[in-house]
């Protein structure tokens, strides 16, 4: 364990590793099962939001109290959304949970 200015960080056993911690590719649980790619997801988002008549990613983060950035991280795949964000993104984009994770490409397409 190395000390950083006040906090402690663990230190990662393989450096070559570290680079891609942040890079999850997800598993799916079927052979043969597909998951929506980062494009598909943006896309289901904008159509979701043209549908809504939503015109950009800050009225959907007024609606959700959801900072903008974050949202645009989530349907870029860049990050998953925590439990507790999942219901007010159903509620804005008037979708179910399991719709919303398969279009955030975290649950397998039907």
């Amino acid at each position: 364990m190395e000390k950083y200015s006040k906090f402690t960080f663990f230190k990662f056993p393989h450096p070559e590793l570290a680079s891609n911690i942040n890079i999850v590719k997800p598993k799916t649980s079927k052979k043969g099962a597909k998951r929506n790619s980062p494009v598909e997801t943006y896309a289901w988002l904008r159509e979701r939001m043209d549908k809504l008549g939503f015109t950009s990613l800050e009225q959907v983060a007024a609606e959700t109290g959801i900072n903008r950035g974050n949202i645009y991280r989530y349907f870029t795949q860049e990050q998953r959304p925590s439990v507790a964000l999942v219901d007010p993104l159903c509620q804005a984009l008037k979708v179910t949970p399991q719709v919303l994770l398969i279009g955030l490409g975290v649950w397998d397409k039907p």
